[in-house]
């Protein structure tokens, strides 16, 4: 890309026949601040460009982290809630082999057995 300081010290060769160096020279001047003007805008837009590039960037990774820290509370919350269900068929299960007083019956069931192979 031209910048405007090749713009400015540019030099042409000088000949017997051709245009009024003066008038190049006026006209060259002319061209210079305006291409110094746009030169100067372009690269404000190229700066405010990268900051808008980075700051994509950065809520991308924030998203991604965001994204990544609600799977591991849900996974967290998956594995409680898993072991509380566990934990209430355990309850449950409970309840059921609890009879007669408090009694668990798989042991009510092995002493009946003992107590039938003697009186066999």
């Amino acid at each position: 890309m031209i910048t405007p300081n090749d713009i400015a010290t540019k030099d042409f060769k000088k000949v017997a026949v051709g245009y009024s160096p003066e008038e190049v020279d006026t006209f060259l001047d002319d061209i210079y601040e305006d291409y110094e003007k746009l030169y100067k805008e372009s690269q404000k837009e190229k700066s405010k460009t990268e900051a808008v590039a980075e700051d994509t960037d950065r809520l991308k990774h924030l998203r991604i982290s965001s994204a990544c820290c609600f799977m591991q509370k849900s996974s967290c919350w998956t594995r409680a809630r898993f072991w509380q269900k566990k934990k209430q068929r355990h309850r449950k299960q409970n309840k059921k082999q609890t009879s007669c007083g408090g009694v668990f019956l798989p042991w009510l069931v092995l002493y009946n057995a003992k107590i039938f192979r003697k009186g066999d």
